[in-house]
């Protein structure tokens, strides 16, 4: 959800010694809001519509606070779409309507709380689709595809002076 982005940041050129081996043309960072920023709850939706069907349904929660030293926030995503309506044929001539056949449907929970210097975050993200093209030739029935990340930090942030600051 756009709504909770701070800021997003462009860095040029290879960055694989600070972001990992397949950083070789440039990295695109996007920083969202914490808990003092969001400062309540927030909760936004978008659909779009085919002739035919839904393309997309989305709903997006953030909630965020900050009450004395401690700050928390919790952001879901979900949503379902598909990515087409239209007929696919693959190279053998076989065809389908996607309509139905090639779902989108991801779901997003980041979850974080801060109290001083440390920090805890909980991060999942699923994309779980549908497809029947099956790269050369159509598939009889739609298949499902899901891409997982479970993901956890826990760090220590510690600002020295204006130029430098501790990770732990």
């Amino acid at each position: 959800n756009i709504s909770q982005i701070k800021k997003i940041e462009v860095v040029r050129g290879p960055g694989s010694a600070i972001y990992g081996g397949y950083a070789e043309y440039a990295v695109i960072s996007i920083i969202t809001k914490n808990g003092e920023e969001v400062n309540g709850v927030n909760v936004s939706t978008i659909a779009g519509f085919t002739n035919q069907s839904y393309a997309r349904q989305n709903i997006s929660i953030t909630a965020g606070k900050k009450i004395k030293d401690v700050t928390y926030s919790l952001s879901g995503f979900i949503g379902r779409g598909q990515r087409s309506n239209n007929d696919y044929r693959d190279i053998e001539g076989q065809q389908y309507n996607m309509n139905g056949n090639a779902a989108l449907n991801p779901v997003n929970i980041n979850a974080a709380v801060s109290w001083k210097d440390f920090s805890v975050r909980f991060i999942y993200d699923a994309l779980n689709s549908t497809t029947r093209d099956g790269y050369v030739s159509a598939l009889s029935k739609a298949y499902p595809l899901t891409f997982r990340n479970i993901l956890g930090e826990i760090k220590y942030s510690k600002q020295i002076n204006k130029q430098l600051q501790i990770h732990g």
